[in-house]
Parts: structure tokens; C-alpha cells; sequence
């Protein structure tokens, strides 16, 4: 077996010797044979490893570089190779088509996002078909990765005249010398294909609802880009200098009126929803709109030097290894949407940032009554759990217990400490732009100092009250029924189940993660909601009219906006906590929900069955750093996914991250207590007191 392993991996590294190579090219051989052919000189080319050869300095990362000079190099001092390789590379441009190459690789080639993916991810798993006469497969063969760039860029200009020198050496006949004019008219029917994608995408009923709104479809720039396209190439081959100019400034026009649209576009999916589809078709015309205007220098005879040919062939590298990455994909469609929702989230996540004592108090106070009513979430967790039910009759007896006691929370004005940090992290991240001033990032910083200063008052809130509660809860059902909630062989087993010795940090970060999803679910949600125009078809509903009188109606769709994200946010948050483990558990997976508050009141519980006794015991300590760490990890683990999601959707650069690090530590050095104490006065200013 493993000698078979060490076989397939020697298949995938053997490369011919350079003499053979060269001395083996023969453009009357069949296309498939020339191409394999010059596939393999490429993979020769691309050896790592030093080259010892006299009078060629090698320096380190410019191996290939290196190759290719000496290849040139053999070539100048054998003219028949020369003169064989010259006329097979002519040969292989003069028998395949280079129209794919300049307008579908690195392309995306699905109509939709869906599809895109599963394209995809069947290229990653299926041989490529040995489309020989196509110059964008063997395109993709000869620079199969990224890193091809690297050896690109470092080829010098002598280097680049002499390979552009090699394609054209030796044309003896006028059939040799009719291929670049081959080329030329691949190039201009690209052109041709690619403006007529930009105007049936741009034309599409989803973005021109997007777009300004004229009298008639063909006032948009995107019904005259094939039309302008067409009067440019007839120009050209005029040859008449005044014309073609005249063509060029008015065909930029109309693609910078293209790129003006898909700008308003953008800015209208505030009101009309954002959705992958449409990000992804804007994406894309913005895409082919640059690969024109890249071909259009080239027609025109401006980019025809070796090095600017080069920057052409880096940049299909690179287009073409994001077009296979799946990854790049999500990356460069979501991000706008993550944003979206980061924003709709953020206007309820600043809520629940305070500045002042009044808010701090204020704060405080809604936590407490979200801790009070959390005792009741926890008794009854105990009852449903203690009961001899179906596992799945379980899980939604749960899901229901929390969803309705978040509701209640909501209903009342109460909060829970944890549901606040996935909420905050985008209400920071919508104020992270333009931080290259230090007193943007000094506000950024009081921000997060009002932050922190926040999540402790919502944590001593819950834990406030959940506790007092529970014991007094505890104590009138042991004077009614006359025993405690639970025996002691239980209450030991909840400790344990919350012992800092066990899986409790593992379950607590769990727990964050679906916190912070949570936040995913209510900005889609209402994303979703404003995409599908949900508010407006209730608002026109003749039906509803007639039932509730139009005001009625206009305020119940006035609610329907307002509290749509909280209530599914609620709902949601309640089933992931009632549902998820028990998923998890009927495929064997044992993870389990740790939230701070909620096991607070059922340590708690367990706590009172054992009596003061309970102090002495070494499993009420551990459960008690156990509380601790749930409290730490539920927060930070939500507040950090949804921060980098935030950051990530507002493309906030790594370097500015790092220096509001270092500015949060500076502060931290310097006044510690601002992170700890409630401010002396009210104003932002106050929260460094």
C-alpha cells in the first residue's frame, strides 16, 4: 500500500530532461501531443530547487526564473530547437481558439450563485477534459496555481523580449504570420461576447429594480453597451485614427455609466434587501466590465509590450485560481450581505451600550428582571428534564420552555447578559470606519470601554436576582410539597455536570457559537423580510384593510418592522438551546448548553437541596469556577464571532485591528478603572472617569 503511495506521488513529480524536451517539438505532430508537449516543458520550468549553471546567478524564490533564462539560453545555442519550438507555439495559437481564454477564464460561468458553487466544487473533485482546442484550458495547465506569478513578475525585460522574440522567429510564410491576426479577431469577438453579457445581466427585471428608474429599459446604459461595442470594432478596422477615438471615448462612457448603475445599485439594497443572488450578479458585471476595459487597451495596440502582456497573464492567473476557489467565492458575495445584517443588527445592538450612570442603572435593573424571570426558565428546565418523555418530545419541551421566557423578557423590557455581545460587536463595527485618525480610534476605544463597563452590569443584573429568586422559589415548593426539588444523588450530579474539571468550557463555547448565530438568524430574518417586500404586502392587503381599518393596519405593520428581528431572534435562540444538543446527542455527539444565567439558577437549585452543607463540599466549588467560565467563554465566544464577521464585512485591514489592540491595552495600562467603574458624569467623556 504504501509503496503504491510513494508510486502515485513520483507520478505526479516526474519531469523530462530540458534536451529532450526541446528536441522533441514537432509542429506537424497532433495538437493533443503538441500541447501535452508544451505542458510539460512548463512543468520543467517550474522544478524548485537551486539550478547550478555557469554564468546564471541564482538567488533564492527566482528558481523558475532562472529556468526560463536558461532555457532561452539552450535555445540560442542550438537554432534547429530554436526554430522547431518557434513554429510549434505558433502552431498550437494557429490550431486552437483563444476566445474562452480572454472571456471566460477566471470568469465566473454560472448564472447563479447555487450553481456557481456546485461548479465548483465538482472542478475540485473531476478531472479537467482535454479540451486541446481551447486556449483557456490549456491556459489553465500551464499556470494551475497562484504561485506561477511569483516566477511571472520576476522575469526581467530582456527575458520577456527575447520569449516575445521566440514566437515570432523564423515566420517564413504568410500562413506563420496570419496567426496574430487570428488572435486579433479572437480578441474582438471577445469583446463582443463579454458586452453582451454585461447587457442581458444589467437588463435583468431584479437589478433594474435596483437601478434608476427611467421611462424606458433602453435609456439604460447597459442596452447601448453592445451597440457601442459594435460601432468601436467597425472603426477600428477603418484604421481611421479621428473615428477610433471618437468610438473609445464614447464606448468608456457607457461602461463607466454601467459602473455608475451597479454604485446605485448597491446603495438601493438598504431599502429593497440585499440577497446572494444579487450581490453575486452585481459582482459579476463589475467583473466582466473590467475584462473589457483590460481587452480594450489590448485592441487598441497600447498594451502590446512584453510586460504589460505579462501583467495581463498574471492577472488571469489570479482571477482564475479565485474563480476555482470556493472559498473566494463565499468571501466576495457574503461579505456585503454579512454587512447588511451587521448593520440591521447594529441599530439594536446600541441599545445596550451605556455612557452614562443613568443608563448604567437603567442597564442593571432590565438585567435583573431578565435574572428573575430566568429562575422560573430553570425550574421548569429541571421539571421537563426530570420527566420520562420521548427524547425528541424533550428536546421541543425545552426549545418552547426558552423561547417563551425570552419572549417575556422581550415583552417586559428584561435582557439577557449573553444575547447583548453578538448584538454590540456590529453596533462597534458599524463605527470602524475611517479610523486612520488617532482620534477616531481614542472614540472606538471609549466605545469599547462603554462595552465592557455594559456586559459586567448585565452579568451582575442576571446573577443578582436569578439566585435570590431561585432559593425562594426552592423554599416555597419545600413548603408545599414538604420535600426538596430534587434528592441529593441529583443535586451532586448537577454539579459535577458543572464542574470547571469537565467539558463545561467546551459546552460554554458551544453555547457562544449559537448566541452568536442567533444574531445571523434575526438580521437575515429581517433582511429577508424588507428583500421579500413582507411589510408592504401586509400594508396592502384589502382583506386586512377591511378588518382592521387602515391605521390600525399602518401601526401593526409599524410593529411588524420594528420587533420582527427581536421576536425571531428570541424564537430562534430558544430552539438552538432546547434542540440542538438533542440533535447532536441522536448522532452521539454529547454536547451540551451552558448558559451563565440559566445554570446559575440551576446550580442554584441544586445548591438549596443540599443546605448550607453544600459550602463544604469541593462540587460546589468547582461548579462555581464552572459558572465563572461559562460567563467568560458565552460572552467572549459570541462577541468574537460577530466582531470578526463585522470586521471582515467592512474589510477593515489587519494592521488598523492590530493598532486598536494596542490602543485598548494602552488604555487599560493607563486607567484601568474606567473598565470596571460607572462614569462620574453623563457624556461619552464621563465613561473614562
Amino acid at each position: 500500500m504504501w509503496k503504491s503511495v510513494q508510486r502515485w506521488r513520483q507520478a505526479g513529480r516526474a519531469r523530462l530532461e530540458l534536451d529532450y524536451l526541446l528536441s522533441h517539438a514537432r509542429p506537424q505532430d497532433p495538437l493533443l501531443e503538441r500541447v501535452e508537449w508544451l505542458v510539460e516543458v512548463f512543468h520543467w520550468m517550474r522544478v524548485s530547487g537551486s539550478l547550478a549553471v555557469q554564468g546564471i546567478a541564482y538567488e533564492s524564490g527566482q528558481v523558475q526564473a532562472t529556468r526560463v533564462r536558461y532555457l532561452l539560453m539552450m535555445l540560442e545555442k542550438n537554432p534547429h530547437w530554436k526554430r522547431a519550438v518557434a513554429r510549434t507555439l505558433r502552431s498550437i495559437l494557429r490550431d486552437s481558439s483563444a476566445l474562452d481564454l480572454f472571456c471566460v477564464t477566471g470568469l465566473p460561468s454560472e448564472a447563479g450563485f447555487v450553481s456557481e458553487v456546485f461548479d465548483r466544487s465538482m472542478e475540485k473533485v473531476l478531472p479537467r477534459p482535454p479540451h486541446v482546442n481551447d486556449l483557456g484550458e490549456v491556459f489553465l495547465r500551464l499556470f494551475p496555481s497562484e504561485r506561477d506569478i511569483l516566477w511571472l513578475e520576476r522575469l526581467d525585460q530582456q527575458v520577456l523580449n527575447d520569449i516575445w522574440q521566440l514566437f515570432r522567429f523564423d515566420e517564413e510564410d504568410e500562413n506563420e504570420r496570419s496567426v496574430w491576426k487570428k488572435v486579433s479577431v479572437d480578441m474582438e469577438d471577445s469583446l463582443l461576447f463579454l458586452t453582451g453579457q454585461i447587457r442581458a445581466f444589467g437588463l435583468a427585471p431584479k437589478l433594474r429594480a435596483r437601478m434608476d428608474r427611467k421611462e424606458r429599459m433602453r435609456d439604460l446604459p447597459f442596452f447601448e453597451v453592445t451597440f457601442f461595442t459594435q460601432l468601436l470594432l467597425k472603426d477600428i478596422q477603418r484604421g481611421d485614427p479621428v473615428l477610433i477615438q471618437a468610438s473609445v471615448e464614447r464606448f468608456r462612457n457607457v461602461l463607466e455609466a454601467c459602473r455608475n448603475q451597479l454604485e446605485v445599485a448597491h446603495d438601493h439594497l438598504d431599502e429593497f434587501g440585499v440577497s446572494i443572488a444579487i450581490v453575486y450578479q452585481l459582482d459579476r458585471i463589475k467583473l466582466l466590465i473590467r475584462r473589457v476595459e483590460t481587452l480594450l487597451e489590448i485592441v487598441l495596440g497600447k498594451n502590446h509590450e512584453p510586460a504589460s502582456i505579462v501583467r495581463f497573464l498574471c492577472s488571469l492567473i489570479l482571477e482564475a485560481a479565485q474563480r476555482r476557489s470556493i472559498g473566494s467565492l463565499f468571501a466576495e458575495n457574503l461579505s456585503l450581505i454579512s454587512m447588511k445584517i451587521a448593520e440591521r443588527s447594529a441599530e439594536t445592538g446600541d441599545h445596550y451600550i451605556t455612557r452614562t450612570r443613568r443608563e448604567y442603572a437603567a442597564m442593571f435593573a432590565k438585567a435583573a428582571g431578565g435574572g428573575a424571570l430566568t429562575s422560573f426558565t430553570a425550574l421548569f428546565k429541571l421539571i421537563i428534564e426530570s420527566l420520562k418523555i420521548p427524547y425528541f418530545v424533550m428536546g421541543l419541551s425545552s426549545s418552547l420552555n426558552y423561547a417563551l421566557s425570552f419572549l417575556g423578557m422581550y415583552a417586559v423590557g428584561a435582557t439577557l447578559a449573553t444575547k447583548q455581545p453578538a448584538m454590540t460587536a456590529n453596533a462597534l463595527a458599524a463605527k470602524m470606519d475611517g479610523l486612520d485618525t488617532p482620534e477616531a480610534r481614542d472614540s472606538l476605544v471609549d466605545e469599547i470601554v462603554n462595552l465592557i463597563r455594559s456586559q459586567g452590569a448585565a452579568i451582575f443584573g442576571n446573577v443578582a436576582l436569578v439566585v435570590p429568586c431561585a432559593m425562594l422559589i426552592e423554599l416555597v415548593l419545600y413548603f408545599v410539597r414538604g420535600v426538596p426539588l430534587m434528592d441529593e444523588a441529583g443535586a451532586l450530579a448537577i454539579l459535577d455536570a458543572h464542574s470547571v474539571f469537565g467539558m463545561t468550557i467546551v459546552h460554554a463555547a458551544f453555547t457562544g457559537v449559537l448566541l452568536w448565530f442567533t444574531s445571523i438568524v434575526a438580521g437575515w430574518i429581517d433582511n429577508w423580510s424588507v428583500y421579500r417586500e413582507i411589510p408592504q404586502a401586509i400594508g396592502a392587503s384589502r382583506r386586512l384593510k377591511s378588518f382592521l381599518g387602515p391605521s390600525r393596519l399602518k401601526r401593526w405593520v409599524a410593529s411588524y418592522q420594528k420587533h420582527l428581528a427581536a421576536v425571531v431572534g428570541n424564537v430562534a435562540l430558544g430552539f438552538l438551546l432546547g434542540m440542538t444538543p438533542k440533535i447532536f446527542g441522536f448522532f452521539g455527539i454529547p454536547l451540551e448548553v451552558r448558559h451563565v444565567t440559566l445554570s446559575t439558577g440551576v446550580v442554584t437549585y441544586a445548591s438549596s437541596t443540599l443546605g448550607l452543607e453544600v459550602f463544604s463540599r469541593p462540587e460546589f466549588w468547582m461548579a462555581l469556577s464552572g459558572i465563572i467560565m461559562i460567563g467568560i467563554m458565552n460572552l467572549s465566544v459570541s462577541f468574537y464571532l460577530a466582531l470578526l464577521v463585522a470586521l471582515k464585512a467592512r474589510r477593515i485591514r489587519a494592521p488598523v485591528r492590530e493598532v486598536i489592540y494596542a490602543d485598548l491595552m494602552t488604555r487599560f495600562r493607563k486607567r484601568p478603572a474606567s473598565f470596571f467603574l460607572v462614569p462620574a458624569s453623563d457624556g461619552t467623556k464621563g465613561a473614562d472617569a
